[in-house]
This record gives C-alpha cells, sequence and structure tokens, in this order.
C-alpha cells in the first residue's frame, strides 16, 4: 500500500510521508468508539452494556458498509465519489450529532464542550478530506508529460480516465492516464517507438490474415506506430474508456492532418483478459499481453494458470509476447521468476532486453511451444533499431520459484525492489518533477 500509494499517482503522491499522514486522521477515528462508550457510560456497572451497544452497533455498520459498497456503491461509482459522499455523510452526521448534544442536559458543561470539540474535529477532517483532491491538483507539476490540455475524460469504476496531450498543435505527447497513471502514449513526431519493434518485428513473420490477439489496448500505440492491416486483430481490455481515449486520439490527430491516425479494423471486448480467454475456444498466431502501468506490475499475469491459459489459445506455431520490467542480469528475483514460471509452461523461452543492468528497463519475453528461428525477425529488429547488438535470444534457464495463483510474492518482491533501488519515494517524486517519464526510464 505505502509503495504503491508512493509511486503509482505520480500528480497527486506525496510519497511515503503522505501515506504516513493518512495514518494521523485514521487513527483518530479509531478513537470514536473509546470516547463514545465513555460519554455514555455514567457506572462502573453499565460500562460493560455501553461498549457492547457501541460495538454492536458498530458492527451492524461495518456489515451494511460492506454490502453496499462490495455489491453497489463499487460497481456504480467511482472511488473517488464514494469517499467524498462518506465524507459528506459524516459531516452531516456530526451536525445532527451537534444539534442532539445542545438540547442534552444530562452531560456537564465540561463533556459537552469535549464533545463539541470532537464534532469540530469531525467536521474539518472530512472537510480536508473532501477539498484534498482539488487542493492538490491545483498545486503546479513540473513535469512535461503533465503540462498538458485535457481532450478527454471520463470517470467509471476504474478511476478516472483522462486523455492529455499538449496544447493546441499537439507537437508533443498525447497521453492516456488512470488515477494520473500512465497508460500508454502517442507522439505524432516519432517514427517508431521501441518499446514495440520486436512485437513487430514477429507480426511481420506471419502469414497474410494470421490472427493477433491484444491483451490490454493501453492508447493503441502499438497500431499507431505498426498499423498490421493484414491481420485479424482482436483486442481485450477491461476498461471501456481505453477504446473511447483511443478513438478520441486518432480523431484529434486526423484534425492534423497525421497520415498515420488511424485504427486497424479489429474486433474490441470489453473484458478481463484472463475471463476472456477462459470463455474463448479461439486460438491466435500471436497473442501479446502489456498491462504494465507506469511502473506499476500486474503480477496476476505471470502466474503458471496464466501462462498455461494462454498456451491453450495459440496455434501450434503460436508466439506469446508480454512485457517485464527489470533487471534481466540474473540478479532481479522478480524477472527470474518470470522467466522460471514461463519456463515451466512454454518449452521455448527468449529474451529481449537492451540494456540487462537497467532497473526500470522495459524487456519483452516470447514463449512458444515450437522453436523458432531468430535471425529474420532480429534483422528486422536490428534494421530499424539501426543497432547490431540488440534481438531476441534463448533466456537463461531458471530455478527459481514458479509463481502460481496460490503463491504469488512477486509484488511483495516487487515493492523491495522500488525501496532498494530508490533512496526513498519523495526523492522518486523529485525524479519525475525535474526529468521526463524517457529520461526516468533511462
Amino acid at each position: 500500500f505505502q509503495a504503491e500509494d508512493g509511486i503509482r499517482d505520480v500528480e497527486r503522491s506525496r510519497g511515503l510521508g503522505d501515506v504516513y499522514k493518512r495514518q494521523i486522521p485514521f487513527t483518530i477515528f479509531g478513537t470514536l468508539s473509546p470516547f463514545v462508550i465513555r460519554l455514555l457510560t455514567t457506572s462502573v456497572s453499565g460500562s460493560g452494556s455501553s461498549a457492547g451497544s457501541v460495538f454492536a452497533v458498530g458492527t451492524i455498520g461495518s456489515l451494511v458498509g460492506a454490502l453496499i459498497g462490495g455489491f453497489y456503491a463499487v460497481p456504480e461509482f467511482p472511488i473517488q465519489f464514494i469517499i467524498y459522499a462518506l465524507a459528506i455523510f459524516t459531516s452531516f452526521i456530526a451536525f445532527i450529532g451537534a444539534m442532539v448534544v445542545r438540547s442534552n442536559t444530562v452531560l456537564t458543561r465540561k463533556e459537552r464542550r469535549t464533545l463539541y470539540l470532537f464534532l469540530l474535529f469531525t467536521f474539518i477532517l472530512t472537510s480536508v478530506l473532501i477539498l484534498r483532491g482539488p487542493i492538490i491538483r491545483a498545486i503546479p507539476i513540473e513535469a512535461p508529460v503533465f503540462k498538458q490540455e485535457t481532450l478527454y475524460h471520463s470517470s467509471n469504476f476504474y478511476g478516472y480516465n483522462k486523455l492529455i496531450g499538449q496544447p493546441r498543435a499537439l507537437d508533443g505527447k498525447i497521453c492516456f492516464l488512470i488515477d494520473s497513471t500512465i497508460q500508454g502514449c502517442i507522439d505524432k513526431n516519432q517514427e517508431n517507438d521501441d518499446d514495440f519493434v520486436p512485437i513487430a518485428a514477429v507480426a511481420d513473420a506471419l502469414s497474410p490474415n494470421a490472427r493477433f490477439l491484444m491483451l490490454g489496448l493501453g492508447l493503441g500505440e502499438y497500431f499507431y506506430y505498426y498499423p498490421s492491416t493484414d491481420l485479424q486483430v482482436e483486442v481485450v481490455d477491461i476498461n471501456p474508456a481505453a477504446f473511447a481515449a483511443a478513438k478520441e486520439t486518432v480523431d484529434v490527430l486526423k484534425r492534423l492532418a497525421d497520415p498515420r491516425a488511424k485504427l486497424p479494423d479489429y474486433q474490441t471486448y470489453e473484458e478481463d483478459a484472463r475471463a476472456f480467454l477462459r470463455k474463448s475456444a479461439d486460438q491466435y498466431d500471436l497473442i501479446f499481453t502489456d498491462l504494465l502501468s507506469n511502473i506499476t506490475f500486474p503480477d496476476y499475469v505471470f502466474t503458471q494458470e496464466a501462462f498455461s491459459l494462454v498456451q491453450e489459445h495459440l496455434t501450434d506455431n503460436g508466439s506469446y509476447i508480454f512485457s517485464v520490467v527489470g533487471k534481466t542480469n540474473g540478479e532481479d528475483k522478480v524477472v527470474n521468476a518470470v522467466l522460471a514460471t514461463a519456463q515451466s509452461i512454454f518449452p521455448y523461452v527468449y529474451l529481449y532486453s537492451e540494456r540487462p543492468n537497467k532497473f526500470f528497463e522495459y524487456n519483452l519475453i516470447m514463449a512458444r511451444t515450437r522453436e523458432i528461428d531468430l535471425e529474420p525477425i532480429n534483422y528486422y529488429i536490428r534494421s530499424i533499431m539501426e543497432d547490431n547488438s540488440v534481438g531476441f535470444q534463448v533466456a537463461a534457464h531458471y530455478d527459481n520459484l514458479v509463481v502460481t495463483d496460490a503463491h504469488n510474492p512477486l509484488w511483495s518482491w516487487w515493492t523491495d525492489n522500488l525501496i532498494a533501488y530508490t533512496e526513498s519515494v519523495n526523492d522518486l517524486r523529485l525524479k519525475f518533477k525535474r526529468l521526463s517519464l524517457d529520461d526516468f526510464y533511462e
């Protein structure tokens, strides 16, 4: 929780210090029950009854809150709206409590004064919770990627979706974010995206009308740089705003007469990737998964069960390509475990890594049931990258922990890596402020 708050929410987060500061109001909220018990208790003999009544009401409230939150509020409303609504409701309860106390002659003046102060604090606290978002969003952020004009926005179960781009001329990047976490970016002045060159190389080797399944659309940047017009493309993304943002991006770029402003005629599915694969009976020649958002880690796609599910949907000569961030020199437990797990399902596993000693390096892994000739694929990569040292190679075999759905320590290891490779989360945020996102990944 601490690392996630300090790193994922780049625009709003204040690092681990922000997490600790949040604990203060919630800790004070935790004093509510003992305080109420003290107010209700008029004698030592009645303290047990008072405590029992308070905790009984608290248990009922927790049960009702869990049911309403899990089955109604969270699926229907954005999380931020729910928090604000609860804050307003709490303030309303505090106001009602103040009115009741005002007419209560049983309490002494000291007790009434204490309760008034407590209700005043509750009101101030909830007001801070309500205003916290607008106040922080009003603070200027120096990172160039965030000095943008909002081109599209929506709010749903998955968060606040926003498409941002350079004002007016849109000379720089257009980025799609969910709660300030980058999902994908397109730079109209960039001819290629190095991260996608290896996928394009594999796709280029496919026969016409081969089936290509993409799990996670991002902003559709792959299709911007590499159209794949001769392939049958299907895209699965759980967030419908991703498809809307991709379409809006194409519309914006069309108005700027960008010749690459088009999306392939692909079939879309608004669904969780693993749920889609469990229901589908189709097989594909190429499956690509890229669920990395900024620097978050989707540990659930790197388990044996997930790899096995993907394998069932590959043709005999099909390839599964997925991304992972980390060192590939054998020192990173996360990367080693992912490779070991993939190798436990697929006989042939290949690794694409430009800088094996860089922790934030974006690497690609290709898993196959049959061996493949890497020479034409690497020739394609090197011709575009203009670097004869890059390309897929057979991955080293690792006997590390094989990750399963039941035992998956990847997120914990990933968090350990973040702590080990950064002086602090606050320092990481400072780097974001003075560097662009590309500089950060360097």
